[in-house]
């Protein structure tokens, strides 16, 4: 996928920049990283700019994926959604709001680039 854009959003600040800066590494190209649902909302609003790939919290304060899914989705069906959680039923749950992936935290790097492998790299 050419000009993919990627989208993190994770309210833990050591988390999103781990995120962000493996992101980064695996497609060599910035990536918009927020730390709640209403500032990755409002940056869509104001900017016109959808993303592509959205990683994601699943529900943790500040953020609830479902809701960036709901806004992204209106923009671009074809956006891929990874949610992570500490919670093991809430993979069901993010499948249901439109998690095309889910990352049991604690989940590892390799993951991550399984992810970028499987939905970027070889879309």
């Amino acid at each position: 996928m050419e000009n993919v854009k990627i989208m993190v959003v994770e309210n833990n600040h050591m988390v999103n920049s781990l995120i962000k800066d493996v992101m980064m590494f695996c497609v060599n190209r910035d990536i918009m990283s927020f730390f709640s649902d209403d500032d990755a909302i409002n940056y869509m609003q104001r900017s016109g700019v959808v993303p592509d790939l959205v990683i994601s919290r699943y529900r943790d304060e500040g953020v609830c994926a479902g809701k960036i899914a709901g806004y992204v989705k209106e923009k671009n069906k074809k956006s891929v959604f990874v949610f992570s959680s500490d919670i093991e039923h809430d993979k069901d749950l993010a499948a249901r709001e439109g998690a095309d992936a889910f990352l049991q935290i604690p989940f590892s790097i390799s993951d991550l680039f399984k992810i970028v492998d499987d939905f970027v790299v070889d879309d």
